[in-house]
């Protein structure tokens, strides 16, 4: 509804542009050289720890997987331990996930932060060389047909703009 709303108050605007243009900035910014970059530097930074997070939870299907084919026949004793270690994993494991995904949630806001006036200047670079008269987010628009798109030229100077 909040869609629909927000299209008929832009409907005017439409309607007398003579020079329309799409853009996905998260595809522009997440697709440049800067983030591929950051990329590699979350990868080398986080590695371990996600590597950390996957055989724990190899170790916990392993556990599930014993518990279920082995409770018929382990004593009261083995089940609480086999129980316990379930829990401790699944805790360890949680504990990992929740630090990683803050830590990658952190460093994706201070690289918005970085590049987003970057990203700006990019984009009023693009629209000025192509006089848009209007540029649509890429998540409202349903359909558009080739050339309207200019989401990859943001991105091309971006890149030319953050060039070491």
């Amino acid at each position: 509804m909040k869609k629909i709303i927000a299209f008929l108050f832009c409907l005017p605007a439409v309607i007398w542009a003579n020079n329309i243009a799409i853009l996905d900035q998260n595809s522009a910014l997440f697709s440049t050289n800067a983030a591929e970059a950051e990329n590699a530097r979350l990868q080398a930074d986080f590695g371990e720890m996600d590597a950390e997070r996957q055989a724990l939870m190899q170790e916990l299907n392993r556990l599930a997987r014993q518990h279920q084919n082995d409770a018929a026949i382990m004593s009261q004793a083995e089940k609480q331990e086999l129980e316990q270690k379930i829990e401790t994993s699944r805790q360890r494991y949680a504990d990992l996930n929740m630090r990683l995904q803050q830590g990658q949630q952190e460093r994706e806001q201070a690289f918005i932060n970085k590049y987003s006036r970057t990203l700006v200047t990019a984009i009023e670079t693009i629209v000025e060389q192509g006089d848009f008269d209007l540029v649509l987010d890429a998540s409202a628009v349903i359909f558009v047909k080739d050339g309207y798109d200019i989401t990859q030229q943001v991105i091309d100077e971006f890149n030319r703009l953050t060039a070491d």
